[in-house]
């Protein structure tokens, strides 16, 4: 079994990129990271979803892009701060990036909801980080 099977129960991924949602959740099952995916394309829909699941389906992690049309990366971490602490205290943020050199990065690095920031695409590696992050 892998060293990060079963980290979470539920993952949130939030990534305009198909591609790279198809790569990211392949990796994720292939080495059993988490029991349910979601995927959603823009940031408005993740935070709609938030929104309206109830706390049982709230996922533990998000993995976030930066950059999405409509509401990209840092707009959604500030709606995220408006969301119940019950909500904030279950469901973590980390980045995804195609970069680690950039200020916006740099600058939600920062916000308590976010653990950090991990290169995309997902690989074994990434995932091991992600589970320090949580463990952290």
């Amino acid at each position: 079994m892998s060293a990060v099977a079963n980290t979470c129960k539920s993952v949130l991924l939030v990534d305009d990129g198909s591609f790279d949602n198809f790569v990211s959740q392949s990796i994720m099952e292939q080495f059993q990271f988490a029991k349910n995916i979601a995927i959603e394309t823009t940031g408005k829909r993740a935070m709609d979803l938030l929104r309206t699941c109830s706390y049982q389906s709230v996922p533990d992690l998000i993995l976030l892009d930066i950059n999405m049309p409509i509401m990209g990366g840092g707009q959604f971490v500030e709606a995220f701060k408006s969301q119940t602490d019950r909500i904030k205290n279950k469901c973590k943020i980390v980045i995804l990036s195609a970069s680690f050199h950039s200020p916006e990065i740099d600058q939600l690095s920062k916000d308590d909801c976010v653990l950090g920031a991990i290169i995309k695409p997902l690989g074994l590696d990434s995932l091991k980080r992600v589970k320090e992050l949580l463990s952290a």
